[in-house]
């Protein structure tokens, strides 16, 4: 798994890593610190391993561009090993966020097919089901977009008729779609504030290619950006319900050619503008004038710059 030592530059790649080699003086610079962001890497604590810590990823990383270390699956499950949190950027006192050095890893590690097992079969279920879960959440969606339409006598809430839709996202439409219908209780609450009428995205894909994106599958992604900016002609501006949603359609499918016509907001920004003074009892019995908070430091926060 070793190739001769490089004695030479430790940021000149030999090892033929085109992606990784622009990303080599951060990559030299991590490899060299004391640590100083090692207690806050969410896998490193979850996982209790040293190898794991921003710090020895970095150096892994480091080790396959100069050539020391061969990149196969096992030492591409180590650039898997992030969650692309960006916790490390502000302890780091040179400012590196060692996430974007690891994406690359992953891109590497796809175009030289060695990906983790675990990493691909997720893939594929994209590419089956377009998004990483085994079933549709039209119903669902469909159900709690039939319920929210009583929530007020004016109509504020039109599905077809709206300009600016809501995006829930794969996660959010399988994993918790009760969110779906809070966000649209709270979007009828604001009607009286001037916040315009909604509808609810029900197409396919439901998914924003995120997961592809981040595992490393560029090429796929773009594909896959592509079909989601078809199915969204005609918005004008999407709230999205995941910050990881906003963060790929209003920033990554840019970057990869597709631009939406629609402007992409966080929900909870939409809603903070609306939302001032806001009275809302959330369901029967709730209780009037509550204060509604999210915290979403990762994606929201570091990433799209939302506080």
């Amino acid at each position: 798994m070793t190739s001769p030592a490089n004695p030479g530059d430790p940021t000149r790649a030999v090892g033929g890593h085109p992606v990784l080699a622009a990303h080599a003086r951060s990559l030299a610079t991590c490899t060299y610190c004391p640590k100083l962001c090692r207690d806050v890497c969410p896998v490193a604590s979850a996982e209790h391993s040293e190898k794991l810590t921003p710090t020895l990823k970095a150096a892994t990383a480091q080790a396959v561009l100069a050539g020391h270390l061969q990149l196969d699956r096992e030492v591409a499950e180590v650039f898997y090993a992030c969650t692309g949190c960006g916790a490390s950027q502000p302890r780091c006192r040179h400012g590196i966020d060692s996430s974007v050095a690891l994406q690359a890893g992953r891109r590497e590690a796809v175009r030289l097919g060695v990906v983790p097992e675990a990493v691909q079969s997720l893939v594929d279920r994209m590419g089956q089901y377009g998004s990483p879960y085994r079933q549709s959440p039209r119903e669902t969606i469909a159900r709690v977009v039939r319920e929210a339409r009583g929530l007020d006598g004016v109509g504020r809430i039109r599905q077809g008729q709206s300009r600016t839709m809501v995006f829930s996202g794969c996660d959010v439409a399988n994993r918790e779609p009760e969110l779906i219908g809070t966000a649209l209780e709270l979007a009828a609450a604001c009607a009286p504030h001037g916040a315009e009428p909604l509808s609810v995205y029900e197409g396919e894909p439901f998914c924003c290619g995120y997961p592809l994106d981040s595992l490393g599958f560029e090429r796929r992604f773009g594909e896959h950006a592509l079909g989601v900016g078809r199915a969204l002609e005609g918005v004008d501006r999407l709230l999205t319900l995941s910050p990881a949603c906003a963060l790929t359609m209003g920033r990554r499918f840019p970057e990869v050619g597709v631009s939406l016509k629609a402007s992409v907001v966080p929900f909870v920004s939409w809603l903070a503008h609306y939302g001032q003074g806001l009275s809302w009892s959330p369901g029967a019995g709730g209780v009037a004038d509550r204060r509604v908070v999210y915290h979403d430091g990762c994606m929201l926060g570091r990433h799209l710059g939302v506080r």
